[in-house]
Order: C-alpha cells, then sequence, then structure tokens
C-alpha cells in the first residue's frame, strides 16, 4: 500500500520501518529456510527496510549533500526489494563515484508514479543532481488512489487475485492497452518530459522482459535476493554488484561530458 507523504509518493507509513516487504514475505522466508542450503546468505543476516519520512528506502532529504549527490527512481529492483540496502545497486554505484545519493523507487510502481516523483523531486530541490538513473519498471503497471491515505498498483498480477473486484475487467484493461500501445506511448511521453525537464545526464536502466532499444543498460539476473521463489526473485547480491560495476563505466562518461 502507498499513500501520500511530503508531496512525494511512497510506501505508507506502517511500512516505514519493517523487516519484510512485498515480495520478500516473512512466509516465504520460512518456506526457504526449509529448501536453501545450510550455507544460504540470510541464514544469518537480516534486512531492514527503513523508510524516511517520504516513504523511500534511503535517508531523509535534509540529510543528503544536495551538492553532490545522484538521483534514482524505479521499482522493485531500484529499491532494493530481498537486498540488504547495503547491497543495493544505489547504493554500491553512488560510493563508486564518490557521492550521496536519494532513491525515489518505490517497488510495485510504473510510469505513473515514476514521472510524478521525478517531477515533483525537480520542481521542489533547486540543487541539480549530478545524473539521474532512471530503471524503467514494467509498463503494464497503473496506481489508483481509493482515498487520501491509501493508494494501490496494479498489474498483470492482479487480475489474478481473487480479492479485487471487477478484476476480470482490470484483466481485460491491461490486455487492450498493450494491443493498442497505450503503455508504450505512456512511456515514450514519460521519457519526452524527463529529458526536457532534466538539469543533468541522464542513464537508463532496462529490465530484461521489457526492454527497449535506446536502453544504455539490461539488468541481468546472476542470482537472487531473500524473496527467491525456487530460481526466481528479486535480483540477488552479485546482480546487484554487477550491475553497479557495469553502470558506473557510463555514468563516470556522462558526468565527465
Amino acid at each position: 500500500m502507498l499513500s501520500l507523504n511530503n508531496d512525494f509518493i511512497g510506501h505508507h507509513p506502517t511500512a516505514h520501518n519493517v523487516l519484510f516487504s512485498s515480495t520478500d514475505s516473512e512466509e516465504l522466508y520460512h518456506k526457504n529456510l526449509k529448501i536453501q542450503p545450510a550455507n544460504w546468505h540470510y541464514r544469518t543476516h537480516k534486512i531492514t527496510y527503513e523508510r524516511n519520512s517520504n516513504g523511500h528506502r534511503c535517508r531523509e532529504i535534509k540529510d543528503i549533500d544536495l551538492n553532490n549527490y545522484i538521483l534514482f527512481t524505479g521499482c522493485s529492483h531500484t529499491e532494493g526489494i530481498g537486498l540488504e540496502l547495503e547491497n543495493t545497486y544505489a547504493y554500491l554505484l553512488s560510493n563508486k563515484l564518490k557521492c550521496d545519493y536519494y532513491n525515489l523507487a518505490v517497488a510495485g510502481t510504473g510510469m505513473d508514479v515514476l514521472q510524478y516523483n521525478l517531477v515533483t523531486w525537480l520542481s521542489k530541490i533547486k540543487h541539480p543532481p549530478k545524473l539521474i538513473v532512471v530503471q524503467w519498471p514494467q509498463l503494464v503497471r497503473v496506481t489508483i488512489q481509493h482515498n487520501d491515505d491509501n493508494w494501490g498498483t496494479y498489474g498483470p498480477w492482479s487480475a489474478l487475485n481473487e480479492n479485487i473486484k471487477n478484476r476480470n475487467d482490470l484483466g481485460n484493461f491491461l490486455i487492450l492497452g498493450e494491443d493498442i500501445g497505450f503503455f508504450k506511448t505512456t512511456k515514450f511521453l514519460t521519457k519526452k518530459i524527463i529529458f526536457n525537464i532534466s538539469p543533468c545526464p541522464i542513464l537508463q536502466v532496462g529490465l530484461v522482459y521489457s526492454k527497449s532499444h535506446d536502453d544504455e543498460y539490461i539488468l541481468h539476473q546472476v542470482d537472487s535476493g531473500r524473496d527467491m521463489k525456487g530460481h526466481f526473485g528479486h535480483m540477488g547480491i552479485k546482480s546487484d554488484l554487477i550491475t553497479a560495476t557495469m553502470l558506473y563505466q557510463k555514468a563516470i562518461k556522462l558526468i565527465n561530458t
């Protein structure tokens, strides 16, 4: 569940300091304890999802060095679901670049939240970042406001949820939107807006199952985080380290151009 916090869309306050989040559930964790090998990393390493007053998994804006920072936005892959904060590629890349960072990414969200949070940041924060890293989420996602303090994210998984009213209509909407190019157009226009207003270089990151021809780097998964289910889950420690290393090479060129 999401909410509007300080003009930003982020996790609801009830999820600002929790041990499990999104697909990284406590139930799945206990199942994995029974089937993963004895040396499984998360038998002995805990994850804490500490989020700031905006509902984002990073420090408060007032604690960021706004004279030397990079800005991240995206979905769960960039927020770092299934990983300790210190193993997320946002944390690792900022360390490699020797600068601070702020992470606008919110798990489960799509183009609408990505655009809203990024435009809000650039309009509210007068110190521009050195670089913006945009990780494009899956296209077929929408965010719906139920009331002032309750926002829901919906995607292909939602049409399978029997607890959602009119789930068949939702599934048909998602299929139709994909067929007529609605979501593809939304991404195109979102890109245009972001590039038109950005005060700094932008590094685009895509997903392997929804990549675009102009994504500069595609996330490649070689391992999974704590939320692994079978051989799947969010990116793991090795995957995020590889991502940070690859992005560093491109980021240096963009920043120094």
